[in-house]
């Protein structure tokens, strides 16, 4: 497979030429996270720096060879160990389990 350099923007890799497969480098182009080092940039394009950002580190992930991880729901909150006082409930403590 053919390698192509390209120069990150954003991203763990920003500032840095790096070698991706050709298609991964013309991805990350369209972009806007990448450009192409050695070509001259007639006028630069506006580019959607969140966006851009979010495919640079997606694209550091694979390169390290990182799992891609989706978003996990948010895991309901547990209740504390605690009486209830409208129940009267009560718990033992180590003091409490001296006096007995």
């Amino acid at each position: 497979m053919a390698t192509k350099h390209v120069e990150a923007l954003f991203g763990p890799y920003a500032g840095h030429i790096i070698a991706l497969e050709e298609a991964d480098a013309k991805s990350a182009i369209a972009d806007g996270w990448a450009r192409d080092p050695y070509r001259l940039a007639a006028e630069p394009k506006k580019i959607d720096v969140e966006k851009a950002a979010k495919a640079a580190e997606k694209a550091a992930r694979r390169l390290r060879g990182e799992e891609e991880t989706k978003a996990k729901p948010e895991a309901e909150k547990t209740k504390a160990a605690s009486p209830e006082p409208d129940k009267g409930g009560t718990y033992k403590t180590r003091q409490s389990e001296a006096k007995e």
